[in-house]
Parts: structure tokens; sequence; C-alpha cells
């Protein structure tokens, strides 16, 4: 197994070579490369059989909702992969910090505000918390494994990083 921690750009010309020069490992990809439909096209179908962690609960009525507001703002817009969805996925507590700080905006009380942050159920099968310790808010992924034409094979259950 070979861990792929890249950028997409390299991640796709590393597999795309592999391929051609015959080497054909099991590739696990880090949650930054999690858009099977999109590298399965530009790797020419390379892409497949690749592991990758989500982050993005597809099946969410959330992303039925933000793809809903796509059709009716950004109508022309053809690609509503991983990648668009984690605009609105990483909006999410932004925007709900900047409510909870109100209209005394600064860096501190910025942060102090998303610190209240406890149990939000964002997209994900947990609840999200922030804490003074932790301000990373994703904890959890569960593992996909690109298909024929890019198709979504999910090959675990939620994986819960404790932080201990």
């Amino acid at each position: 197994m070979l861990i792929l921690w890249v950028n997409p750009k390299h991640a796709a010309m590393m597999v795309q070579v592999a391929k051609s020069v015959g080497f054909d490992p099991q590739w696990l990809a880090c949650s930054t490369l999690s858009d099977p439909e999109m590298f399965f096209k530009i790797t020419k179908g390379a892409w497949k059989g690749v592991i990758y962690g989500n982050f993005v609960n597809m099946k969410s009525p959330l992303v039925k909702k933000y793809l809903e507001a796509q059709q009716k703002w950004a109508p022309k817009e053809t690609y509503t992969g991983l990648f668009y969805l984690a605009g609105f996925y990483f909006a999410e507590p932004l925007v709900e910090g900047l409510k909870r700080c109100g209209k005394d905006l600064t860096v501190d009380n910025f942060i102090k505000a998303m610190e209240t942050i406890k149990g939000w159920n964002d997209w994900l099968g947990y609840d999200c918390t922030f804490t003074p310790q932790d301000h990373q808010g994703v904890k959890s992924v569960y593992l996909e494994k690109c298909g024929d034409n890019g198709e979504r094979i999910k090959v675990s259950d939620w994986l819960l990083y404790s932080g201990q």
C-alpha cells in the first residue's frame, strides 16, 4: 500500500505514471484527494481503486440543500463534486462562529465564539465541538474507494479521532 499525501495535481500525475509503467499498488489517499468523480475523469480512469478518506456525508440533507441552491444561484456551474461542496462544509462553522461573535468582531472574540460551539451537528455522523485546545472541528472520516466511472464505494464506517 502506498500513501498519497500530496496535492491533487501531483496525486493525479503519480497514479497515471505508475499505471502507465505497470506499477499498480493499492493507493491510500488523504481527504484532500476525496473527489473520485473528478480524479477519475482527469486521470482517464487510473484513479479507479484508490482508497481515500472522506469527511462529508454525501447523503446528508444539507448536501441536497446546497445542490438545490447551486441550481438556483449558479445554474451554469456544472461541477458539483466534493470540492465544490467542501466550500459550504467549511463555511458552516465559520458562519455560526460569526453569528455567535456578534458585532464586536475581533480575532480574540471570534476564537472565543468558535469555542462555544459544542455538540453542533453539521454534515457529519457526530457532533462538532471546538475547544481552546482543539480548533480543528473535523474529527471523523470514513473510507471510500473509487469505483467504475468515479463512483463512490464506501469501505468503512465513520472513524472518529478522539484526540488521545
